[in-house]
């Protein structure tokens, strides 16, 4: 993770009191620690980040990538035949 950017966008967590800035800041923190493997905090900044912004589909969409698939998700064919 690249120091200078990862202190940017905490300082804008700290400091900036817009919901919309936040939310990016998290996602742009989920992203990084997405790329690095780090699901637990990368999870933890999407999130945060679709609670400031519902809306966020980015956020949304790298979430689901990172969140496995519940039981109850998995495809007809695994359910069926899986004992």
């Amino acid at each position: 993770m690249e120091a200078p950017l990862v202190a940017d966008l905490q300082r804008i967590l700290v400091y900036n009191h817009d919901p919309m800035a936040r939310a990016d800041a998290h996602f742009r923190l989920g992203q990084l620690h997405a790329v690095e493997g780090r699901n637990d905090p990368a999870r933890r900044h999407l999130t945060e980040a679709l609670h400031l912004d519902a809306a966020m589909q980015g956020a949304r969409s790298l979430l689901a990538e990172l969140v496995p698939p519940k039981k109850a998700e998995r495809g007809f064919f695994q359910r069926m035949f899986r004992r």
